[in-house]
């Protein structure tokens, strides 16, 4: 379970998405209504991976794979920063390259550099980094990106 996952809880009636990890039991979502409420890990359910099973989609790898030359990517990374009410704003990483992209973000501090959210992040899609507040706008930290671009290759069988 990370950030900005869908979620369902198991007990009840109410799904909703994961809006911070409160420690390594609990987590916190944010229902329908807009309402945060603490939840225990093993009280929700992912909704997106049985979705999944219920479609049936299945992925397979294409046999014939065109290599992709470093002129043909297009798009950018980009980092948005979106007002959820008057006293926050979400942080999100969103690419619209044409290729995946491995990536991990920081939060750096004078006194430390800590690890806000790391993953794989498809063509086309955003993530929920963090939250902060705006009232401590002045202090909020830096932030440091490492992405890794992943193109797709071509194997070639030699016999």
């Amino acid at each position: 379970m990370k950030i900005g996952d869908k979620v369902r809880l198991v007990h009840g009636k109410e799904s909703g998405t994961i809006t911070r990890i409160i420690d390594s039991q609990q987590i916190e979502v944010e229902i329908e209504d807009g309402f945060r409420i603490p939840v225990a890990k093993r009280e929700v359910t992912v909704i997106s991976t049985e979705e999944g099973l219920l479609t049936g989609k299945s992925y397979t790898t294409s046999e014939a794979i065109q290599p992709t030359s470093i002129q043909s990517l297009s798009g950018n990374v980009q980092v948005a920063f979106q007002a959820f009410n008057d006293r926050t704003h979400r942080v999100f990483l969103i690419n619209e390259r044409n290729c995946s992209i491995l990536f991990s973000c920081y939060k750096k501090t004078k006194q430390r550099t800590q690890l806000l959210q790391s993953g794989l992040l498809e063509k086309g899609k955003i993530v929920s980094i963090d939250e902060w507040n705006t009232s401590e706008f002045s202090s909020w930290p830096s932030l440091l990106f490492q992405i890794i671009y992943l193109l797709p290759t071509v194997e070639k069988v030699v016999s």
